[in-house]
């Protein structure tokens, strides 16, 4: 068996589904099995899906009560036989003329692809590394992690299920955001074998509903989880053999990714009603955390949003949520 494809589910439309199903229902040059883990979904995901396996014998579905995304694709691993796994969110689809055996026979550690950023207004190409198809070092790509979100996705890229399972790992089912990226970020710490493929092989169907879902469920643990991943990367970054102005030009890009998500954060909460006073004293603490002499070489879009959490301007931040509200609008990204 060549790939298994672990799809977790939840509550995910039909026709949604169908697309997703039927983008792998084209691969004609490997063997595969699809896992279909449905993480506690109504009961109209349970019909669909048990119906699509009686037609599709390489496709399997499995039931299971709702512990989240990480816990699903958990058992997806474990469930597993193929030599690589593959992630896919079931309102996603992939590009099947780039799946071939020729893309198996390397045999590294982890194959990364390109994928597309699809919504209403465009589609746009993530490369996953600035350069041509080839091998990567395990330490250029942690840097590259520091710099940009494009790698933080468990998608587009084939995992070696061999070199997952020697080394235990799996998604941190504690975490509600930044899970992917930890996971990710677990993998290349342990300096496997990779090879870069400069082609789109996944297409990632923007939706924003998740991260809402997530938002208004536990805002406090949200912040957390931001400032976790900050911390460990910093430490990360502290152990890299690089020089001093490369390492602190990483420290830069993770403190300025910082304090947009939680500046965004605050906003959105805001913008729900939902940004309590301990939620605010929980904010600000986060921000006032952040290394100053990190902070002061940051841009000035960084140090803005700064002093407006620092300063309690909550009022100059609801004028900008209502700017931005207008810029998504024309741009048709917000409703």
């Amino acid at each position: 068996m060549d790939v298994s494809f672990i799809i977790p589910i939840y509550n995910t439309k039909e026709h949604l589904l169908l697309r997703c199903f039927e983008s792998i229902l084209k691969l004609k040059d490997i063997e595969y099995e699809v896992l279909l883990i449905d993480d506690g979904s109504e009961s109209f995901v349970e019909e669909f899906c048990e119906q699509f396996t009686k037609e599709h014998e390489m496709f399997h579905y499995f039931k299971k009560n709702n512990e989240g995304v990480s816990i699903a694709r958990n058992y997806g691993i474990n469930k597993a036989i193929g030599d690589y796994l593959f992630f896919i969110d079931s309102d996603d689809t992939i590009v099947t003329d780039i799946f071939n055996k020729s893309s198996l026979n390397n045999q590294a550690d982890m194959i990364v692809f390109d994928l597309e950023l699809v919504d209403e207004s465009k589609v746009v190409v993530w490369s996953s590394f600035e350069c041509n198809s080839g091998n990567i070092k395990s330490e250029d790509a942690i840097l590259a992690m520091m710099y940009s979100g494009r790698l933080n996705s468990p998608c587009a890229k084939m995992i070696k299920r061999d070199f997952i399972k020697e080394n235990k790992i799996y998604f941190d089912k504690n975490l509600i955001t930044g899970e992917d990226a930890d996971f990710i970020l677990n993998i290349f710490l342990l300096s496997p074998s990779i090879y870069y493929v400069d082609k789109t092989i996944y297409k990632y169907w923007r939706s924003n509903e998740s991260s809402r879902k997530r938002m208004v469920s536990n805002p406090e643990k949200l912040v957390d989880n931001y400032v976790y991943h900050k911390l460990k990367k910093i430490s990360i970054v502290d152990k890299l053999e690089i020089d001093f102005k490369e390492k602190q030009n990483a420290k830069i890009a993770l403190v300025s990714a910082e304090v947009k998500s939680i500046f965004n954060l605050a906003l959105d909460l805001e913008q729900e009603g939902l940004l309590s006073d301990s939620l605010k004293q929980k904010i600000i603490k986060a921000i006032k955390d952040i290394e100053l002499s990190i902070l002061v070489e940051c841009n000035y879009f960084t140090k803005l949003r700064y002093n407006i959490i620092s300063k309690e301007m909550w009022k100059v931040m609801i004028g900008i949520g209502c700017i931005r509200n207008i810029y998504l609008a024309l741009r048709g990204l917000h409703t």
